[in-house]
């Protein structure tokens, strides 16, 4: 059955979309309807290559000198045509690439992997589409080019999907939602929310479900993305009949219908009328699940999408043969067959010749009905498509039956029984509880049939006496074939749970293993920790806020005490988890080197110490060097012999509190070990008497950057430095517990997106 979710354009990008399974209202005349359609559909973007602007586009790449505009041709160009010809789609986008390494045009470099990514995936390599993916999300965030950067994550997370790899996948839909958010990509953003929304969804996890289907709404509803809205309205809907909770779901659907037909989308309006024609079909309400079928056929028609129209009259020959109205529900059948039979549809066809089946059966037409579930067997074996088989084996085993072969029938309905043991995957404890309460009923009504047979027997033994033999014998016989069946059936299901038991303690066993090693990555990060109590001495108060995002963090404080002079710095790494860690590490043992030199060297030596020795120790080529990998530090020194504070800072900021209130020195813009260069400016340094008493904070980027729940945007460094002057007054312990509340308060039930750390003291 078709969804509007087969026309949703995700702006070039082709990926497979989990159709959600539907289930139709099962009847002993439409056993073969029980799955109307449970696949993966390949989803084909609906959008129309105008020749006019191919051939614009075409003729201007013969005029157009080898520059950095004519790689912007070539990308346009090669977008336009990726989907319609990806062999030539790579062609150019290797031609674009060869031009931008000439120019050293960084920023073509990485998007000219947009349309080669998709070029590949198309012909079906998935794992160099991947990889073009991957190398030009490296190259956009080298430099900060951040609509690029959430193109790919977009494309990447999508293939990710399609290969069933849901964790991966959502780890980059998640990327992907940050940086469409710093784009202003609403139409990518609400895509990526309603992508993680339904890897949920197919995960079981209907409340993370709907929270995305959600975001993907405000997303679209703020950017004004009407189509994007009426998408959002579509997948909650999806959800909700997933749920089997019609009246939501046909609520919804119809909220799409209005979006789509604001935004005058052809292809959207009918997949709305698909989706209510759907619900209508699974509330039994058949005329309008009939009149929404054609209005949408009827769009189909005029948009020329014959594919689309087989299928819809597949649907609703599947509404006639529930009414019993087989004739005509066989017409509609054989249309969709012609044009399943030309486009190699195998699983629509499959399903049609057995629902054909279906309708000569109820007609007696035995012959015609064995000649199309024969079909539909032959199909389903050929293309492995489990379910369809399934419902093959049991349709011809119900039209055996009727043929009174009953030996063949029983042969055909055990092997849909045996079938249907492998499809139930992840239903098995619950179909293997039902089978057995439904054993103990047919038990306990046969119990009482024999205690009904034994009392006629007292009363009338020599009348009934034959009667009751056969009565006996024949219950008895439907107990043991119900319970032979039964019986293979729970087998089968056994060995399911043991091997399904088998992979999850395998998959236990390895979470278990990464996070111990992760743990032991953490007892080393602590081993090279400062001690605290030189800060201790120090300053009158502090507090150290350190929340990791991956048990281990790439953000860390440094301390140290030389000559009267108190260090003390916050470092926020390149990276979080693991490889922040091993970061953070040699950059504390570097700073203990430097402090370790002969004399006292300023913060601004310092840093330009640290960037110097980061740069050698991480094998990084001074020349090549364009990215910020390495770090990024606010150091402060206090001075008691001057009885000044001296800051340096590398990409981070010190604020400070005084009785003029909130000040702040940005530091420079260089991050260590990142693009300074040996003959750019030495680090700038700031000097701040010590008059009275003062506050300073120090902090890694982690808590502006986070997202808030009810917002969906960024904290921010103005609501950070709002919240800091608010709070100045107070002691130190306190203001450590405002910042705390403040951050899980707007983080809410989000995701934390980096390490954070804030450090105040007060001198």
């Amino acid at each position: 059955m078709l969804s509007l979710r087969d026309f949703a354009p995700r702006h070039h990008v082709h990926f497979f979309v989990p159709f959600f399974y539907t289930f139709g209202k099962l009847t002993l005349q439409t056993l073969i309807l029980k799955r109307i359609i449970f696949s993966l559909f390949i989803f084909v973007p609906v959008f129309l290559i105008g020749q006019d602007k191919s051939d614009s586009l075409r003729a201007l790449l013969k005029t157009q000198v080898p520059d950095t505009n004519h790689v912007s041709t070539l990308y346009a160009y090669a977008n336009l045509i990726s989907s319609s010809n990806p062999q030539e789609a790579i062609k150019l986008a290797d031609e674009g690439l060869v031009l931008s390494e000439k120019l050293d045009y960084k920023r073509g470099l990485s998007y000219m992997m947009i349309p080669k990514g998709d070029g590949l995936r198309l012909l079906g390599k998935t794992g160099e589409a991947i990889t073009c993916y991957e190398e030009g999300i490296k190259r956009a965030t080298e430099i900060k080019y951040y609509r690029g950067r959430a193109v790919m994550s977009n494309r990447l997370a999508n293939v990710l999907r399609g290969q069933g790899k849901n964790t991966e996948a959502l780890a980059h839909f998640r990327e992907a939602v940050v940086f469409d958010s710093i784009a202003k990509m609403y139409n990518l953003q609400s895509e990526a929310y309603r992508a993680m929304g339904e890897i949920y969804t197919s995960l079981g996890e209907h409340g993370l479900a709907m929270e995305n289907f959600l975001q993907a709404l405000r997303v679209a509803e703020d950017g004004k993305e009407d189509v994007q809205v009426g998408y959002a309205y579509l997948s909650m809907g999806n959800s909700q009949q997933y749920q089997k909770d019609y009246d939501k779901a046909l609520e919804n659907f119809k909220k799409s219908l209005t979006a789509m037909e604001k935004a005058k989308n052809s292809y959207g309006i009918s997949g709305a009328y698909l989706s209510i024609a759907n619900i209508y079909f699974y509330k039994s309400d058949y005329e309008n699940a009939i009149a929404n079928y054609k209005i949408a056929k009827d769009l189909m028609i005029q948009l020329k999408q014959d594919a689309y129209v087989a299928r819809i009259n597949s649907d609703i020959g599947n509404v006639l043969l529930q009414q019993k109205i087989y004739e005509e529900a066989l017409d509609y059948y054989q249309s969709a067959v012609e044009v399943f039979l030309n486009s190699n549809d195998t699983d629509a066809l499959a399903a049609a010749y057995g629902n054909m089946g279906a309708a000569y059966r109820e007609l007696k037409n035995y012959s015609a009905s064995e000649t199309y579930y024969l079909k539909a067997l032959q199909i389903a074996r050929k293309g492995r498509l489990n379910n369809w088989l399934q419902d093959s084996y049991a349709g011809i085993a119900v039209l055996y039956a009727d043929m009174g072969k009953y030996k063949e029938a029983y042969l055909y309905k055990d092997s849909a029984s045996t079938l249907d043991s492998i499809i139930v995957g992840q239903e098995h404890a619950r179909l293997s509880k039902e089978m057995e309460a439904r054993f103990e009923n047919r038990k306990k009504e046969t119990e009482i049939t024999q205690l009904n047979i034994v009392n006629a027997e007292q009363t009338e033994i020599d009348k009934k006496q034959k009667q009751i033999i056969l009565a006996v014998s024949f219950g008895l016989g439907i107990v043991l074939l119900l319970a032979f069946f039964l019986i293979s059936a729970n087998t089968a299901k056994r060995k399911v749970n043991q091997r399904l038991e088998v992979q999850n303690k395998l998959i236990a066993e390895k979470n278990k293993d990464i996070t111990d090693s992760i743990t032991y990555a953490l007892r080393i990060q602590k081993s090279v920790m400062p001690d605290e109590r030189i800060l201790q001495k120090a300053v009158s108060e502090y507090f150290i806020f350190n929340r990791p995002r991956d048990i281990v963090s790439g953000d860390f404080f440094w301390l140290a005490q030389k000559d009267n002079r108190t260090y003390i710095a916050v470092a926020d790494c390149t990276g979080h988890g693991v490889p922040g860690a091993l970061v953070s590490v040699v950059g504390i043992n570097i700073l203990n080197k430097i402090i370790e030199l002969p004399g006292t060297p300023s913060p601004a030596a310092v840093l330009e110490l640290l960037h110097r020795m980061m740069i050698n120790t991480l094998n990084k080529d001074a020349e090549a060097r364009e990215s910020k990998d390495g770090m990024d530090i606010a150091l402060l020194c206090i001075d008691r012999n001057s009885n000044k504070a001296v800051f340096a800072g590398a990409g981070r900021p010190l604020y400070f509190t005084d009785k003029s209130g909130l000040n702040y020195f940005k530091g420079d813009l260089y991050s260590i070990a990142g693009e300074k260069k040996e003959d750019d400016a030495p680090f700038n340094e700031q000097e701040i008497n010590l008059a009275g008493p003062i506050n300073f904070y120090m902090s890694s980027d982690g808590y502006v950057d986070q997202f808030g729940e009810n917002t969906g945007k960024k904290f921010l460094s103005k609501r950070f430095r709002e919240l800091l002057e608010s709070i100045s007054h107070l002691p130190m312990k306190e203001q450590q517990e405002r910042i705390e509340k403040q951050f899980a308060s707007w983080k809410g039930q989000l995701e934390q997106v980096d390490d954070v750390m804030v450090m105040g003291i007060r001198v």
